[in-house]
């Protein structure tokens, strides 16, 4: 089989506005992690992915930092 390489681009710029709070909800925690967090774990853990790409609001860069960063 080739070597395939994989790229993944998760997408958390929306600004959920309809499930309320302060954080947006793809910087909830689920099972105590954040849940874009989990995702962009998820796919790194494939074995051919070659990278990962997030797309972030602008305004959410250091919840970004604080919330999805915690898990590396």
């Amino acid at each position: 089989m080739p070597n395939i390489k994989i790229a993944a681009v998760i997408v958390g710029a929306g600004k959920a506005t309809r499930f309320g709070g302060k954080i947006p909800k793809q910087y909830r925690l689920i099972d105590h992690e954040c849940s874009f967090a989990k995702n962009i774990r998820f796919f790194e853990k494939h074995p051919n992915m070659h990278e990962v790409i997030s797309v972030i609001a602008a305004e959410h860069e250091e919840i970004y930092r604080r919330e999805s960063m915690k898990v590396w």
